[in-house]
């Protein structure tokens, strides 16, 4: 899996195709994976990511209500 590689950049560029394509299903493994990452810059691409999914989640909820 690419988000284990030891490139940041390559981990790196997972975290953000995982956002661009809006894959919500991974919101759980990016905030598991936030907290093991020892890279010091790799904390504000995880928060970037995790928060962009949680809006798009949050907009998929209210469109079913």
């Amino acid at each position: 899996q690419l988000l284990e590689h030891p490139e940041w950049e390559t981990r790196k560029s997972a975290v953000l195709s995982l956002m661009k394509i809006g894959d919500i299903s991974v919101l759980e493994t990016l905030k598991a994976y936030k907290d093991k990452d020892t890279e010091a810059s790799s904390g504000g691409i995880y928060t970037l990511a995790i928060g962009q999914l949680e809006k798009k989640q949050e907009a998929a909820d209210d469109d079913w209500n």
